[in-house]
């Protein structure tokens, strides 16, 4: 810009670049034309074999595509089908789990009252034992001298009791109960 002419410009672009020396470019540039080539049949051919061929080597890839996502989406629901079965069972071993431990303890309460009742079942055999021992012994024992109706009748009646026993101290324990004693039968006699 000049400052002598109020600030416009004398010379346009074009005259500025005709001063330097330069020719004007044109701001859009021209097409060139080329001149046609013959096509080249073969090769058309050929190459349109070629694109068709691709084609359809697309299409198969497409299809085989689409059959593996299938295939693919028919394993994954497989899977889950699998992991629902396996979280099923694993709630079920826990479940048996928990019986098991149940039912130790229950055999474990059964064992102890099994020793119990073995235990009892001695002591039960050991006062049968005692028992016919002592009907062993009262049998074999020699009957007394006297035997008249009032002696039997005498030694019915002590067969239902038992002689008191000595306390320790020389003294006689407090007496016991006396059983009922047995009616002598014809029998007997």
């Amino acid at each position: 810009m000049d400052s002598d002419t109020g600030g416009k410009s004398k010379y346009d672009f074009s005259e500025i670049m005709s001063i330097l020396g330069e020719e004007q470019k044109p701001s859009t540039p021209v097409r060139k034309t080329e001149p046609q080539k013959p096509r080249d049949e073969a090769f058309s051919k050929k190459l349109m074999a070629d694109i068709e061929q691709k084609n359809a080597e697309i299409l198969r890839l497409n299809s085989e595509n689409i059959s593996l996502r299938y295939s693919l989406s028919e394993k994954e629901m497989e899977i889950k089908k699998l992991r629902a079965q396996s979280d099923s069972l694993r709630d079920q071993a826990e479940s048996l789990k928990a019986q098991v431990v149940s039912l130790n303890q229950q055999i474990g309460d059964m064992n102890k009252f099994v020793s119990d009742a073995r235990l009892k079942l001695g002591e039960m055999e050991s006062d049968r034992a005692k028992l016919t021992a002592r009907i062993v012994k009262e049998e074999e024992a020699p009957p007394g001298d006297d035997d008249d109706v009032a002696s039997i009748f005498k030694r019915i009646a002590l067969k239902g009791e038992e002689p008191p026993q000595e306390a320790p101290d020389g003294g006689e324990d407090k007496p016991k109960p006396l059983k009922k004693a047995g009616t002598a039968k014809l029998y007997d006699l």
